[in-house]
């Protein structure tokens, strides 16, 4: 059975190519994480890839709810997206400065009571602060679901096995790479008071255990570098990258190549069977001799 193509896939892949060559990122931080540079670099050079979304993995601090911004009011969800405030984001491992304060990396410097903390507290009457770690993931559009099939194998293989493929109605093949495994989001503080100049935060747990929280954050950010580098290696091997960077074959150019290659695939087994019968002939005529001289006489 033929391998069904994506018929838009060279018109999306030059949509996205460009805009990562204008380095247009649409996620809330607004730049490509340092880490999947090598995946980009990878995938984005091969004719039958594009990376659509990535992300390094992260360890973040934010206040989802209602932020106001020029008037607006905007929602921002557990997962970080949407409006709400970002107090702190980091894409690796932590310094040795920032685990010695954790109040202070973790809101950014933004006033804290960490005199005391709030024993009980009611979702509805403030808005929380999370302390989140979120696995990497890797968003990648493939020519086709057998193209797709071979990577996604490899990188359930590296250990991201909570990998799959979603097929669009005209045929959009979108590869994720992720693993649901190394989770953490916890509340940690809540929003006391507000106003146009200052925020004020008061800890919902005790600064030992956001502390030791934070040590966790980054000993997830340490095994999520080596896991990012196994999971290069794997994919690494799952490809062959072509010389050209955001450039591929088109279509016509493509189809004229695979006819040419399948006439010479034509034209040499044509050869190829020319000469099996006349080494066929050949031998036939070679045993008639023989048997007339007797060699193969009792």
């Amino acid at each position: 059975m033929p391998e069904e193509h994506y018929k838009s896939f060279d018109v999306a892949r030059a949509h996205i190519a460009q805009e990562l060559k204008d380095l247009i990122d649409r996620s809330t931080k607004g730049s490509i994480d340092e880490p999947v540079l090598p995946f980009l670099r990878l995938f984005n050079s091969h004719p039958d890839w594009i990376t659509t979304s990535t992300c390094s993995g992260r360890l973040v601090s934010y206040l989802p709810g209602s932020a106001i911004s020029n008037g607006i009011d905007k929602p921002l969800a557990v997962n970080g997206k949407g409006g709400g405030d970002w107090l702190f984001v980091s894409h690796s491992t932590l310094s040795t400065s920032q685990l010695a304060n954790p109040i202070s990396t973790i809101f950014g410097g933004r006033s804290v009571n960490a005199t005391r903390f709030l024993r009980s507290i009611k979702p509805d009457e403030c808005r929380m602060v999370h302390l989140t770690y979120q696995p990497p993931v890797l968003h990648l559009m493939a020519r086709s679901v057998e193209i797709a099939a071979v990577v996604l194998r490899a990188a359930i293989a590296a250990g991201f096995r909570n990998s799959g493929l979603t097929i669009g109605q005209r045929g959009k093949v979108i590869l994720a790479i992720r693993s649901s495994t190394g989770g953490l989001d916890v509340p940690i503080a809540c929003l006391s008071s507000q106003n146009n100049e200052t925020e004020r935060f008061e800890l919902v747990v005790e600064e030992d255990y956001l502390s030791n929280l934070l040590k966790i954050g980054h000993e997830l950010m340490s095994k999520n570098q080596s896991r990012l580098t196994r999971l290069f290696t794997a994919l690494e091997s799952s490809l062959k990258p072509s010389n050209q960077v955001i450039e591929w074959e088109p279509q016509d150019e493509r189809r004229k190549r695979m006819k040419a290659e399948g006439l010479l695939a034509a034209q040499s087994k044509l050869k190829l069977d020319s000469f099996k019968d006349q080494t066929t002939k050949t031998q036939t005529e070679n045993d008639s001799i023989l048997v007339d001289i007797g060699l193969f006489e009792d």
